[in-house]
C-alpha cells in the first residue's frame, strides 16, 4: 500500500514536467513559423526552368527544328510566389508567339530567331504581377522552319488474325475513319501514301470484334500530325459452310462469231463451283448468281477451252471448279 501511494504522488509532478515540454515545443514551432514566415516574406532569387512551346505558327509552315526546347528563367519575387510556383502544377511550358521571332538567313537556309529580351517581354504578359525576369538562358533561340503541306491517306489494317475452325472474315476489316489527314513538311508528305494502324494479333475468333488502334507514325523522327490520332476497327466474323452449284458455260466470244457460235458443241457444257459461304447467307444464293465463261473456240489452235469465273455473288468464296477446263466440237 505504501508503495502504491508514493506511485500516486508522483504522478502530478510527471504531468508537470510533461506540460512544460509540450509548452517549450510549441513554442520552438511558433518560432520556426514566424521564422519561416519573414523568409517567405522576403524577395528571393531563383531559376525556374519550363519547356518551350511556340503558338500561332502560320498555317503554311511547320517547325522542324529548335535549337533549345527548355528555356529557364533567372526571376526576383518574394519568397511565398516562389515556393508556390516550385510547388503549384502551373503548366510545364512557356508560350512563345511565333509573331516575336525575326527571320534571318543561316547557312543558305531560312531561319528564325527571338533573343532572351524579346522573348522576356512575351513572358512577362503572363507570368503574374510582382514576379520580376533577371535573365534568360538560352539568350537566342532559334527555330528552323519548312514549308507545310497536307495530305489524305487512307488508313490499313496492319497485323494478323486467326479463326476458330469453320469461322472466316465476314467482308471486309473496316476501320472508321477509313483515311486522315496529315500534315507536315511538304518533302515528307509527299513521300506517305498511306498510314497503318498499330499491330495487332487476334487469334482463335469466332465472334465479330470491335477495337480502338493508335496510327503508327510512319516518320517518327519529324514534326508531322495527324487529322486523327485513333480508330475504330470492327472485325465481322461469322460461321462458314462449304457448298456447290451447277452452273452452264456461256461463250466468250465478239458479236463477228454470233453465227458460228451456235455450232460449236461442249463437253461438258457446264462446270460445278465449290464454294464457301456464311450460314446467315446460305438460303440467299443460288446458280443464278453464277456465270462462268469460256474462250472463244475460234480463237484457239486446240480444242481445249479454259474456263473461267465471270460473275459470282460478293458473300461467297470460290474453292475451286471442276471441270476448270472443257473440250469442243463444230458442227457442219
Amino acid at each position: 500500500m505504501l508503495g502504491l501511494a508514493n506511485k500516486v504522488r508522483l504522478l502530478p509532478k510527471d504531468s508537470q514536467k510533461r506540460k512544460r515540454i509540450y509548452t517549450f515545443s510549441a513554442f520552438v514551432l511558433l518560432s520556426l513559423l514566424f521564422w519561416l514566415i519573414i523568409k517567405l516574406s522576403q524577395e528571393k532569387e531563383a531559376p525556374l526552368q519550363r519547356e518551350i512551346s511556340v503558338v500561332n505558327v502560320p498555317s503554311d509552315m511547320v517547325i522542324t527544328d529548335i535549337s533549345h526546347d527548355k528555356i529557364t528563367m533567372n526571376i526576383r519575387t518574394i519568397g511565398f510566389r516562389l515556393f508556390y510556383k516550385q510547388l503549384s502544377r502551373q503548366p510545364p511550358y512557356i508560350d512563345l508567339d511565333f509573331s516575336m521571332f525575326q527571320e534571318i538567313i543561316k547557312n543558305g537556309e531560312v531561319h528564325y530567331f527571338i533573343t532572351g529580351e524579346q522573348a522576356a517581354l512575351n513572358i512577362s504578359d503572363v507570368i503574374e504581377n510582382e514576379t520580376e525576369i533577371i535573365s534568360l538562358n538560352p539568350d537566342t533561340l532559334f527555330l528552323k522552319v519548312q514549308i507545310a503541306d497536307q495530305k489524305k491517306v487512307a488508313v490499313e489494317f496492319e497485323g494478323e488474325i486467326d479463326f476458330s475452325q469453320g469461322h472466316k472474315l465476314y467482308g471486309n476489316i473496316n476501320i472508321t475513319p477509313d483515311s486522315i489527314i496529315v500534315s507536315g513538311p511538304q518533302n515528307i508528305v509527299a513521300n506517305i501514301d498511306k498510314v497503318f494502324t498499330q499491330h495487332l494479333s487476334f487469334e482463335e475468333l469466332e465472334e465479330p470484334v470491335k477495337v480502338q488502334s493508335g496510327i503508327v507514325d510512319p516518320f517518327p523522327s519529324e514534326p508531322l500530325s495527324f487529322s486523327e490520332t485513333e480508330v475504330e476497327i470492327h472485325i465481322d466474323v461469322k460461321e462458314f459452310t462449304e457448298t456447290n452449284v451447277r452452273v452452264p458455260l456461256q461463250f466468250d466470244c465478239s458479236d463477228k462469231y454470233e453465227d458460228q457460235i451456235n455450232k460449236v458443241r461442249l463437253f461438258p457444257s457446264n462446270a460445278t463451283i465449290y464454294y464457301l459461304v456464311a450460314l446467315d447467307d446460305y438460303s440467299e444464293v443460288n446458280e443464278e448468281m453464277f456465270s462462268l465463261k469460256v474462250e472463244c473456240p475460234f480463237e484457239k489452235e486446240n480444242n481445249r477451252l479454259n474456263i473461267k469465273v465471270d460473275s459470282k455473288p460478293s458473300n461467297v468464296e470460290i474453292i475451286r471448279m471442276d471441270p476448270s477446263w472443257t473440250e469442243y466440237i463444230l458442227l457442219r
